[in-house]
């Protein structure tokens, strides 16, 4: 792919003329990955105030409103380099108080670190398949596929649920979103069907007009399916599901286990310690707190403590504070 953006990153490519069609579906799924990057704050001086993305709490991570005062600066302006914090006053005398919260509550290393990317769909800031659908879902760019979503949630929650290979699910759920690799869509130069030769192969035509899906329908005694012809393709579908699910071999029976072990506390190798830690988050008050015991390998507590945290963005992040704490507290203590 360097043929595309060679000397450059993925994300200011361009289409180019005469591309490849692996290269144009790869590119197209460049605007969802720009919506869902996010910004992680180091040392500020690589992020626009009001340009970029930058905001873990805010819509599309973004200020709400443009600060003209701060057109051309980089997020450097607002850091106390010195003391490694938010310039509190600066912030809160600058901004809307919804948007000096949140800015507030972005957590700052210690130690200074270049600004870098991550994906703002997981708390971990890694990518996802699911989250990256989700954004998709609820796109303004893709109402259709989000009244989909919601129209037909029924449909998707009982198919996942029916007692089928899982092959087979995804073979329906494929149909449901026209994701086969019919001829219509291109992917051969003569798109007529191959059973008939008579239309071209379309989803709709493969499973309702073709002669040779007719007489399927027919010889399984299900030709009434048929009779729906003035619903478009996913409200047959769904209506067809609707009156075969009977007719299938029931639903799963999904039984949830206790997998809860009864567990005694078992010594350690000598000169071990073992730190058992834990967090509390309040989302309302964006605070936290945290509890600390270690203990050596007869069981016996050696040390513990609880501390509070003010300006907590999030409960990962204060299972990170705390996390951090203990692992300090074990270095202190080896």
């Amino acid at each position: 792919m360097a043929k595309y953006f060679l000397n450059d990153q993925f994300l200011n490519s361009r289409l180019g003329n005469s591309s490849s069609y692996t290269w144009k579906s790869i590119w197209a799924v460049k605007d969802v990955l720009t919506k869902g990057l996010c910004w992680r704050v180091g040392t500020g001086i690589n992020i626009s105030i009001n340009d970029d993305a930058w905001v873990p709490d805010a819509i599309n991570f973004r200020l709400s409103s443009v600060v003209n005062s701060m057109r051309d600066l980089k997020v450097n302006a607002l850091i106390d380099n010195t003391e490694r914090i938010w310039k509190m006053e600066l912030i809160k005398n600058t901004f809307s108080e919804e948007d000096a919260g949140k800015i507030l509550r972005i957590p700052l290393a210690r130690a200074p670190h270049d600004d870098f990317l991550v994906w703002g769909g997981e708390a971990s800031g890694e990518f996802s398949v699911c989250s990256a659908y989700k954004l998709l879902q609820i796109s303004d760019e893709n109402p259709r596929a989000y009244a989909l979503q919601t129209i037909y949630r029924k449909f998707y929650k009982k198919l996942w649920l029916l007692n089928l290979l899982t092959k087979i699910k995804i073979t329906i759920w494929r149909f449901s979103w026209n994701y086969l690799p019919t001829k219509y869509r291109k992917l051969a130069t003569n798109s007529s069907c191959p059973r008939c030769g008579e239309r071209a192969e379309t989803i709709n035509h493969l499973f309702r007009e073709c002669p040779v899906t007719v007489e399927v329908w027919t010889m399984l005694s299900l030709q009434n399916i048929l009779i729906a012809a003035n619903m478009d393709f996913v409200q047959w579908l769904t209506w067809v599901f609707e009156q075969l699910t009977p007719q299938l071999d029931g639903l799963e029976n999904r039984k949830l286990v206790n997998t809860r072990e009864n567990r005694s506390w078992s010594c350690l190798p000598r000169e071990f310690i073992k730190i058992n830690f834990d967090g509390a988050y309040d989302g309302k008050n964006n605070f936290s707190a945290s509890g600390i015991v270690v203990r050596n390998e007869e069981g016996l507590v050696i040390l513990s403590c609880s501390e509070t945290h003010q300006g907590v963005a999030s409960a990962f992040a204060a299972e990170a504070v705390v996390c951090r704490k203990a692992v300090r507290v074990g270095f202190e203590n080896k």
